[in-house]
């Protein structure tokens, strides 16, 4: 990639390019994870057709996603921007988190613990899951 980094005059860190990069790399685990999940390749193919194909229902997500599952949806997309925006404007947290008063961090601390366990696997209609590699 350097080579053709350099005949088209392109920076390696170039946002745009960090920003394929990331979702080449969710491509990649999302069909590593398709393939794990599948118990022979026939199936793994069937899976991965499937995620292309249009059927009459295709548009209406509300089908194949639960009003929770869409809301947290929501939130991680925000939570993705808006630590892709702190790492672009270099903003320093750390630092940040450091110079707020005793209180005010333990109420941050105590907030974010809570949403972990709202949003955690041990919320509402928590049902244990069964290990990928269960069938090995």
């Amino acid at each position: 990639m350097p080579k053709l980094y350099e005949k088209f005059n392109i920076k390696e860190n170039n946002k745009i390019i960090n920003i394929l990069n990331i979702v080449k790399t969710w491509i990649l685990v999302s069909i590593g994870m398709l393939i794990f999940r599948a118990e022979n390749l026939k199936i793994f193919r069937e899976m991965f057709l499937s995620i292309f194909k249009v059927t009459k229902n295709s548009y209406n997500m509300f089908e194949f996603i639960e009003a929770e599952d869409f809301i947290l949806l929501i939130v991680g997309l925000i939570i993705l921007i808006l630590s892709a925006r702190i790492k672009y404007n270099k903003i320093n947290l750390y630092k940040k988190f450091e110079s707020l008063s005793k209180l005010k961090r333990y109420w941050i601390c105590f907030i974010l613990f809570f949403i972990v366990i709202i949003f955690g696997a041990y919320g509402a209609g928590y049902m244990p899951p069964d290990p990928i590699y269960g069938g090995f």
